[in-house]
């Protein structure tokens, strides 16, 4: 029985990577036909990077040290919150995906064999979005860490790494909640576009803000823990044990449970464009 399961886990795992994998290549092509595109991409990042690091440096020379936090140190933050923004790439799909129910066009995800919410996900992976922001940001700490000289410990970097993939996940099914709302209550893109603005507040360390706004930045839209956190626990600032693993694991459980369940009421509610 146990190796039955296993078996059909095995296929199922490789069917859906199969599938991943052609969506990556289409959406590669799709974006790399238009060559000029394509380099303005990276322009954008250029320029993005370059106002945010102008910034701090600016800011730096004023206030010597913004609240601990030294140029090198935020420089980390910055490509680490880069990171997570890369990371969810993978969830693009939410962003139209109201449109879709609003004018009953889920349908030809709904007729496909395989699950319906990966096919929607899958089908708008951004593969330029994360080589740009993932890739590029990673390159640019190895420089900042050599440059500046950082002692960086490999477990701590790992670590780092685990609780930003836990914390994208967590943030963007929230978002993916917010955007399942839309079975019921219609449009919702001036809501969600509050909580997105709320969430740019990502780009700067949760430490500078009063202690209720850290409170809501934590727990209410767990923005912190796709930059603040990982990126202390990058620098080895402070220490967090297994327990602290252990409670964002079950943070993350909750989360994901409530993601599927309202998912799963929502699209019993669907109705295609026909009635």
């Amino acid at each position: 029985m146990n190796f039955m399961i296993i078996r059909i886990t095995e296929k199922m795992t490789k069917k859906y990577l199969k599938l991943f994998k052609r969506f990556f290549i289409i959406s590669w092509q799709n974006i790399y036909v238009f060559k000029f595109e394509f380099l303005m991409v990276f322009l954008n990042l250029f320029f993005n990077f370059s106002f945010i690091f102008i910034f701090w440096y600016t800011l730096l020379n004023h206030i010597p040290k913004f609240n601990g936090w030294t140029f090198e140190e935020l420089a980390i933050y910055t490509s680490i919150v880069f990171m997570g923004e890369g990371l969810s790439g993978f969830f693009f799909g939410f962003r139209d995906l109201p449109h879709k129910i609003i004018n009953g066009e889920l349908d030809k995800f709904l007729c496909r064999p395989i699950n319906t919410l990966i096919a929607i996900l899958f089908e708008q992976v951004s593969v330029i979005y994360f080589i740009e922001q993932f890739i590029v940001s990673i390159i640019i700490s190895i420089f900042i860490i050599i440059k500046y000289h950082m002692e960086v410990s490999i477990l701590n970097v790992i670590y780092s790494f685990i609780i930003l993939f836990i914390g994208i996940l967590i943030l963007n099914f929230i978002y993916g909640i917010i955007t399942f709302l839309t079975f019921w209550c219609g449009r919702l893109e001036t809501f969600r576009e509050i909580i997105m603005q709320v969430a740019e507040s990502k780009h700067y360390p949760v430490t500078i803000f009063p202690k209720k706004i850290r409170f809501f930045l934590t727990y209410c839209i767990p923005t912190a823990f796709v930059s603040y956190y990982p990126t202390i626990v990058f620098l080895g600032k402070e220490k967090f044990g297994l327990i602290f693993l252990i409670k964002f694991l079950i943070l993350l459980l909750i989360i994901y449970t409530l993601f599927i369940l309202t998912w799963k009421g929502g699209i019993k509610r669907y109705e295609s464009n026909g009635g």
